[in-house]
């Protein structure tokens, strides 16, 4: 789409894409481990897996996991949201120690329409508090729980949006935790036996920063018509 500004006597044109960028490559590493006991760490491409706890009855492990989805490359449109990847926490009954927090590194490799492929690192921080599998459901200290108490994960630390200009445009690129765009949150409640998923998204804003002799052309457009405007009140 062609945008034409006219001011006066200045003319200003300048061409803007619906596609922004292209995302190259998008990785998930589980980091800093917080227990008493043992975290098993396995960092990987599309999957990256944190598991903890003793299994009860010969059953899986309590953990985390962070699935690149979909996979890269993949065209980035102007303020639109896509989706980077998807966070589980796989909620089983398991015996002590439990892990008390944990962090996940994301990053993302991009090329902008205008420029060359650069890389961005973000931290997420979760808080993990695993509750005992006892009591009735109705007496757990988080709701809903059924079967048995479901365990609560708390976003700590989320990333700020990165600002950064190539050339004369600025580039702002924005993540969202949660179950849709609009639908974020800081912590959810996550149900014993079962896997609780949520997604990270991303989006690109981009804004034209005016070059520098711009302002002049303005000034001089806008005392062109001031001028114009006062001979024709003469």
């Amino acid at each position: 789409m062609h945008t034409r500004i006219i001011i006066g006597l200045a003319v200003l044109t300048f061409q803007l894409s619906a596609q922004v960028a292209t995302v190259n490559t998008v990785s998930g590493a589980w980091q800093n481990a917080l227990t008493t006991g043992t975290a098993t760490i396995a960092n990987g491409y599309p999957l990256s897996t944190a598991r903890w706890g003793g299994p009860v009855n010969n059953g899986p492990q309590s953990g985390y996991d962070f699935n690149v989805s979909p996979l890269p490359p993949y065209a980035a449109v102007d303020d639109l949201w896509f989706q980077v990847g998807t966070f589980s926490h796989l909620n089983f009954p398991v015996f002590p120690p439990s892990i008390t927090g944990i962090q996940l590194k994301l990053g993302m490799n991009f090329t902008p329409t205008n420029g060359v492929a650069q890389s961005q690192d973000f931290i997420y921080s979760f808080k993990h508090d695993e509750t005992p599998n006892a009591g009735l459901p109705v007496n757990c200290p988080y709701q809903p729980s059924n079967p048995s108490c479901a365990d609560k994960v708390t976003i700590t630390g989320q990333p700020a949006q990165t600002i950064f200009n190539i050339g004369n445009v600025q580039y702002t690129l924005a993540l969202a935790f949660g179950s849709a765009p609009n639908a974020t949150f800081t912590e959810f409640i996550t149900q014993e036996g079962v896997i609780n998923n949520a997604n990270i998204y991303a989006k690109f804003t981009t804004d034209v920063v005016p070059e520098p002799g711009f302002y002049g052309v303005l000034a001089v457009g806008v005392s062109g018509l001031f001028f114009a405007v006062r001979r024709r009140k003469q």
